[in-house]
């Protein structure tokens, strides 16, 4: 039975607004994400759409924004949250959410936990 989401976090010792930051700035999304951002349109906020560089899909909805703690994208088979949650004023937890709509996991989730922990990994290279 495949599980109904998978979450993965990484502890980055970088105070919250500059992760928050880093995350704000289309720029850096292709190292760590693995993929440019082509497209924000109009920005990051609620309601705006964003496609990645050379991409065929279809474009990605930002459902919910709140700064500097959560953007959550609707994709077309998923769902995936980013949540920024500060520890002290020197740590943040970064958060990546993978619920599937209409798909599943097929091996529980495993190689999903994977993909994002190696992201989240790259995210914490480029800011420490």
């Amino acid at each position: 039975m495949s599980p109904s989401k998978t979450k993965t976090d990484i502890l980055i010792a970088i105070p919250i607004d500059e992760v928050w930051s880093h995350l704000m700035t289309k720029y850096y999304w292709g190292f760590w994400w693995g993929s440019d951002i082509g497209r924000l349109d109009p920005g990051w906020e609620q309601g705006a759409e964003l496609q990645f560089s050379g991409s065929h899909q279809p474009l990605i909805k930002i459902e919910k924004f709140i700064p500097q703690q959560t953007i959550h994208f609707a994709m077309k088979f998923m769902r995936l949250n980013i949540n920024v949650v500060e520890i002290d004023e020197n740590s943040t937890r970064v958060e990546i959410e993978c619920i599937p709509e209409g798909a599943t996991f097929p091996d529980g989730g495993m190689n999903q936990n994977r993909i994002m922990a190696e992201k989240l990994a790259r995210l914490k290279e480029s800011l420490e």
